[in-house]
């Protein structure tokens, strides 16, 4: 998933530091976890169905969040494969 953002060669293309990555290519995911537990998500989940959350600016949000944690590491999960 993230094979096609990251500047350099990495080891592991799912645990990328995000200082290495082009975040004009990285893919909006649908959920971000921060190293302090904050949890954003572009879906609310309630019980067994979800509404949208309103966040019109959700590629923004996750770029914002993404510039913030510089000095961590993404590590991408697809929980649906």
């Amino acid at each position: 998933m993230l094979k096609n953002c990251i500047n350099g060669e990495p080891t592991n293309v799912n645990v990328v530091p995000v200082k290495d990555l082009d975040l004009k290519k990285l893919p909006t995911p649908a959920h971000i976890v921060t190293p302090d537990g904050m949890w954003f998500s572009e879906h609310e989940f309630i019980w067994f169905f979800h509404a949208v959350v309103v966040d019109e600016n959700w590629e923004k949000t996750v770029k914002r969040v993404l510039k913030k944690h510089k000095e961590a590491t993404l590590a991408a999960v697809d929980v649906h494969s």
